[in-house]
């Protein structure tokens, strides 16, 4: 039987824009411009700053904008970096069954593989509601019982989010798009002692998710492979 990380990654490679119910765009349309809006008070924030200025530092440029600032930063920098900003101040978007932010770790994974690709607003939005869905369907599946363990939901199931909206958004195959997932889900980390402590790491939970599925799907576009039993 075909397990669930190459049923997903068969989803997620043959999703296109045309099969999305109407409904379910406008309401990405709403889920973009809240995450934008979270994220540029995000990146004002000292954890905004630092991570910005790291993407920076290990960047030196590239293709992909950093929110509120004039430097741009690779693709993967600049997912770390915009992820960190929307998740920052707490008022990104949330699913409750999943206990998952989706916006903060799809929409930058998707973004700036567009600004890289030069795609379309079309193959954008695509892209960002084949992240919201796996990274939720993930986070429902993981429960009240993951987070009670410690776990933070962004930061685990989130990378199995921001993998299936890279891997959409560079076109990747059923075959790609599943290792690109395994890859990803190997990076899965999140501890929420952040919480109790007011440590600034829960904002990189989300960013660091985003920057993981990014590489993910890069990775996997280049032959590298994942276990197809990951999840």
């Amino acid at each position: 039987a075909t397990g669930a990380t190459a049923q997903f990654g068969a989803w997620v490679s043959a999703l296109k824009f045309e099969a999305i119910p109407r409904e379910v765009i406008e309401h990405a349309r709403l889920c973009l411009i809240d995450g934008l809006g979270c994220g540029l008070f995000g990146a004002t924030q000292q954890w905004g700053a630092i991570v910005a200025e790291l993407a920076v530092e290990l960047s030196g440029g590239g293709p992909a904008t950093l929110w509120g600032r004039a430097q741009s930063a690779s693709a993967a920098d600049a997912a770390l970096a915009n992820g960190t900003a929307i998740h920052g101040f707490e008022i990104d978007d949330i699913h409750t069954r999943s206990l998952m932010h989706p916006g903060a770790v799809s929409i930058p994974a998707a973004l700036a593989l567009a600004e890289a690709r030069q795609k379309s607003g079309r193959d954008f939005l695509t892209a960002m509601v084949a992240g919201y869905e796996i990274g939720l369907r993930v986070g429902v599946c993981g429960g009240i019982p993951h987070q009670m363990k410690g776990y933070h939901p962004t930061g685990t199931a989130g990378c199995l989010g921001a993998a299936a909206a890279a891997a959409n958004m560079i076109g990747l195959s059923a075959e790609q798009t599943t290792h690109a997932l395994a890859i990803a889900a190997t990076q899965a980390a999140g501890l929420y002692c952040a919480v109790r402590t007011g440590a600034m790491t829960k904002r990189l939970h989300a960013g660091r998710a985003a920057q993981a599925g990014v590489a993910a799907a890069l990775l996997a576009e280049r032959g590298f492979t994942g276990s197809p039993d990951a999840l």
